[in-house]
């Protein structure tokens, strides 16, 4: 992944902090960097990195326990 990348998810999640079922949303703006046309994972880990660091973004910004 892309630092732009990377800042975009941060930048929308941040954003978007009172939606309801943000993770999932936010993997449907980015759909086009974690699936391809037929919904499988981008091919060599891409899609599946996307979608982890999305999940673990919004952890880190969210969750109130560490």
């Amino acid at each position: 992944m892309n630092k732009e990348l990377k800042k975009d998810i941060l930048d929308w999640l941040i954003e978007n902090e009172y939606l309801f079922n943000r993770v999932n949303n936010c993997v449907e703006h980015f759909r086009e960097y974690i699936y391809d046309k037929n919904g499988n994972f981008l091919k060599y880990g891409i899609g599946s990195k996307t979608h982890d660091f999305i999940v673990a973004a919004d952890k880190l910004l969210y969750k109130e326990e560490f």
